[in-house]
């Protein structure tokens, strides 16, 4: 993978840990890595509090998420978030052909 784009999952890593203990206040984050010649994934799952995306439509509120979006199409990524209020959050990010 380039450097280019392993600073940006790093980045992606960076905020996401950031949103689960600032925010979220979870007590435990968990981090993985699938990384085959086809397909790169990361998942990054919290325990904490959760929210519901609708949420988020405020233009003051989840900058930070969609900042990670925003990176994740950058590098030629997907970025998708599943969350609910008291359930936590999960962060999954793909990319197909990650060696181009």
């Amino acid at each position: 993978m380039t450097p280019q784009k392993e600073m940006v999952l790093f980045r992606i890593v960076q905020e996401s840990i950031n949103n689960a203990i600032k925010h979220a206040q979870a007590k435990n984050i968990d981090i993985s890595l699938l990384y085959e010649p086809a397909v790169f994934r990361l998942i990054i799952a919290d325990d904490g509090k959760g929210f519901e995306e609708s949420s988020l439509k405020s233009a003051d509120t989840g900058i930070g998420l969609k900042n990670m979006k925003n990176r994740a199409a950058l590098i030629g990524g997907n970025l998708h978030i599943e969350s609910s209020t008291g359930k936590g959050a999960s962060i999954h990010v793909k990319i197909e052909n990650p060696e181009i």
